[in-house]
């Protein structure tokens, strides 16, 4: 199991962490979301792996869907007014336009 809160980067000690992340993630019952994959520092060197691309793409695709949702629940005025300044900025972040 991958230890993902201890601190210690799995990513450093492994070439192959690309290949295997998704399954890595399914026995340690954690699946992160698009944001903690693009801004996690811990994850940069996965992120430039090319093999890990079509697997980020895809979280991505996941992800702008639940921001679709999210900016719709904004619209109808249905987003508690916490959560207007960490949305506008997690998506200007993540360069994502709806």
């Amino acid at each position: 199991m991958v230890d993902f809160c201890s601190g210690k980067n799995p990513i450093k000690h492994s070439i192959n962490y690309a290949q295997s992340f998704e399954t890595l993630c399914i026995e340690a019952n954690f699946l992160p979301f698009y944001d903690t994959l693009v801004l996690d520092p811990r994850l940069e060197p996965l992120r430039r792996d090319e093999r890990f691309k079509p697997i980020l793409e895809k979280f991505r695709e996941d992800f702008v869907d639940i921001m679709r949702v999210l900016d719709q629940v904004r619209s109808r005025g249905e987003l508690p007014s916490y959560f207007e300044a960490p949305f506008a900025d997690l998506l200007k972040k993540l360069q994502i336009k709806l």
